[in-house]
């Protein structure tokens, strides 16, 4: 795999979760960890003041852990993740129980991430899942690329790694993949106009009445002209046929389109 395939898969994954770049991986769509594969309820109770005796480090971070003690619960269903600076492209972060206060570190500092886009997070979490996604390099060492963990028991147990070129987003790449990175940005714009297609076609095309798979389908359907363009920019730009990149590019975009669905119906609602 080469190095700005890699560098695709990451991005997309870690910072979006909308749908995998068609790049010559052996990993397929489904063998790469979800958020909601690793689902949880939320706790809604009052949030424990930190126990500053449940960890040795505790009491170090004191101020940011009572910090976070102010706000909710916003990881792997009754716990508070907080983060910080540790550096240049650096982070720390501890995992607060919001339910007893007990206190748990990342078992890793994550950094060394380069230029990527204003919208990356280091660290992609969710409240109502106990995956983990980091990005980078581990403790300023080891492999670079994308880490994902299940959170259980206070534990960060590894489930995938998938690895990059070691100048993951750094900006010395531009010069020897000049023309790469040209054609990595029209296909980060295609799929860019693939999502806003599907985001204006939930409402129009959703009866409140059908399942929320069919009206996926259709918003598939509907934006597959805007799937075929990023299609056809991946597979030029990674040597794929353009048969391959357009199954995976519109298999992926239905799971982001059943999400679309969802969330209109949820806000909708509400609204109601």
């Amino acid at each position: 795999m080469n190095r700005m395939t890699a560098f695709v898969i990451v991005k997309l994954v870690v910072f979006t979760m909308l749908w995998i770049p068609c790049a010559a991986r052996a990993e397929s769509v489904s063998s790469i960890p979800k958020f909601r594969s690793y689902p949880v309820e939320v706790y809604r109770g009052p949030v424990s003041a930190p126990n500053l005796s449940s960890h040795s480090r505790a009491n170090k971070y004191r101020t940011r852990l009572r910090n976070a003690a102010k706000g909710r619960v916003n990881f792997a269903g009754h716990y508070i993740l907080t983060s910080w600076g540790c550096g240049t492209t650096c982070v720390a972060g501890a995992v607060l129980d919001a339910r007893n206060g007990d206190v748990f570190f990342l078992p890793f500092s994550v950094c060394c991430w380069g230029n990527v886009d204003d919208g990356f997070r280091p660290i992609e979490f969710r409240k109502d899942s106990t995956l983990l996604v980091v990005a980078g390099l581990r403790n300023e060492q080891g492999t670079m690329g994308a880490h994902f963990y299940n959170f259980q028991s206070g534990e960060f147990v590894h489930l995938q790694t998938i690895e990059t070129d070691e100048h993951f987003g750094n900006g010395d790449q531009s010069e020897e993949y000049g023309s790469t990175l040209i054609a990595n940005d029209s296909a980060d714009l295609a799929l860019q106009n693939s999502r806003d297609c599907m985001l204006t076609a939930v409402p129009l095309l959703d009866d409140k009445v059908s399942p929320a798979s069919d009206i996926a389908k259709a918003v598939v359907i509907a934006c597959s002209d805007q799937l075929k363009k990023y299609a056809a920019l991946s597979a030029r730009q990674h040597r794929l046929t353009v048969l391959r990149t357009t199954k995976l590019a519109k298999e992926a975009a239905y799971e982001s389109a059943l999400v679309m669905v969802l969330q209109y119906r949820g806000e909708r609602k509400i609204r109601q």
